[in-house]
């Protein structure tokens, strides 16, 4: 009975509260709302203001700069967002790459198995397969290119530029 006494005298007080504010108090009640981030009760409160006087320019000031706030908040989130995808992208990438290699790794490995027993079950009968004389011979032009590129580079090291004379 306490309770519902107490309820009805909160009711009243809070209806008469309402009308008796002025564009001012609402202002400063939706700004301190505001300052302590609560964005959404000060956005009600100031809606409420506005629709009693609609052309108040400190209520319809402090509603821009709320709603400015949340379009930078939600560009940020929008942002923020995009950057989570590029990661997870990236880590998707690294990882598909990772087990591409894997597989290639473990394929060569098989073939590499797989041509020693070959080997291994054939007899030595002194020749090479044509497949075998061209990874030797692509091994020893590479070989050649990488002497040749060393070489070059010492060259390029020792070589002297001549003094300019100045007489």
């Amino acid at each position: 009975m306490k309770s519902i006494k107490l309820l009805i005298v909160f009711i009243i007080f809070n209806f008469s509260f309402c009308f008796s504010q002025n564009a001012e108090d609402i202002f400063h009640f939706a700004g301190n709302l505001y300052i302590n981030g609560n964005n959404k009760g000060a956005k009600i409160e100031i809606d409420k203001g506005l629709q009693l006087y609609p052309n108040n320019p400190k209520l319809t000031a402090l509603r821009n700069k709320i709603k400015d706030e949340e379009e930078k908040q939600q560009k940020k989130q929008n942002e923020d967002q995009m950057e989570n995808q590029d990661k997870k992208q990236e880590e998707q990438n690294q990882q598909n790459n990772q087990q591409q290699k894997d597989q290639q790794s473990q394929q060569q490995n098989q073939q590499d198995k797989n041509k020693k027993d070959s080997q291994q079950a054939q007899p030595y009968t002194g020749q090479i397969s044509k497949e075998d004389a061209e990874r030797l011979l692509n091994a020893l032009e590479q070989q050649e290119k990488d002497v040749l590129y060393k070489l070059d580079k010492e060259k390029a090291k020792n070589r002297k530029t001549p003094a300019e004379k100045e007489w």
